[in-house]
């Protein structure tokens, strides 16, 4: 009978252990949907602005703040430059 009271704190103890780390487990995972959560709204965010951004009238706007003007074809000059290689656009560390 001893044996058996032995056994069963053992078991309790064991039981009560898995019972802490299923808990602290689901903190975890709770935490980490959380945080997945935020991401998602925080790049839906990105994509918006992005969206909103690479938009014809928004760029114009931006370009009218900054005191830009459409380019009069009377005033425009065109120069030629000879032996002007065009920059590979694969190559991403070349920046204009």
């Amino acid at each position: 009978m001893h044996c058996l009271c032995a056994a069963d704190k053992f078991n309790g103890r064991a039981y009560l252990s898995q019972v802490g780390q299923v808990v602290t487990a689901n903190h975890q995972l709770q935490d980490i949907r959380n945080e997945q959560a935020a991401l998602e709204r925080q790049n839906q965010d990105l994509v918006d602005t992005v969206a909103q951004e690479q938009s014809p009238a928004y760029i114009v706007g931006q370009v009218q703040k900054m005191g830009l003007k459409p380019v009069d074809s009377k005033n425009l000059w065109i120069l030629q430059v000879p032996h002007l290689q065009e920059i590979d656009k694969s190559n991403q560390s070349i920046q204009p």
